[in-house]
């Protein structure tokens, strides 16, 4: 159950685990809200609660933007935007890839985004297509990982964020990730 609060209405839990998460309205607003909860005492929602705060400053339309924080004795709550429900993987599924424009555009994106994650002391993990969705007004956004929970891949370096983009761009490109050799390069 997520922290309790007057202000928001929980509609239902999107996902399970160790930071549980929820869809709800927030009614004060009256817009639509995803709420992250983990327990206070856990190593999660010690790191959830840090990054938060940590990560709450950073506007930039392809980071979920940090709304709000709620606690109570045993739980802490982040909520966010609204998550977009399809991703650049479900796009690729149906496509197979995308014109290299719009690979190119969306690699920008992200780019741009982990950028910001970077300068401020954190990076991805990770980027992969499944954690890649798209704002109503067509716009990227990284789904998953900071600032709204931990790290893909521990450990996660801007290094890694970089390889990782380049395999994205290939996926959209081609179709398929890039082709690794028994010694790891691509």
């Amino acid at each position: 159950m997520v922290v309790p609060s007057t202000r928001y209405r929980v509609e239902r839990q999107i996902s399970d685990g160790v930071i549980e998460t929820w869809a709800a309205l927030d009614e004060t607003l009256d817009r639509p809200v995803t709420i992250r909860v983990a327990p206070l005492d856990s190593d999660a929602g010690q790191r959830l609660r840090l990054q938060a705060r940590a990560l709450a400053r950073l506007e930039h339309s392809g980071l979920l933007h940090v709304l709000d924080t709620s606690s109570d004795d045993q739980r802490f709550a982040v909520i966010t935007e609204t998550l977009p429900t399809t991703t650049i993987a479900d796009e690729l599924y149906v496509k197979g890839n995308l014109a290299p424009l719009e690979a190119v555009g969306i690699a920008i994106e992200v780019g741009d985004a982990l950028s910001v994650l970077h300068r401020a002391g954190f990076a991805h993990g990770g980027v992969t297509a499944a954690c890649i969705g798209r704002r109503e007004n067509q716009h990227v956004v990284i789904l998953d990982g900071p600032p709204t929970s931990d790290a893909v891949h521990i450990p996660a370096t801007p290094p890694t964020d970089l390889r990782s983009l380049a395999t994205l761009t290939h996926l959209m490109l081609v179709g398929h990730p890039p082709i690794t050799a028994p010694d790891g390069h691509h």
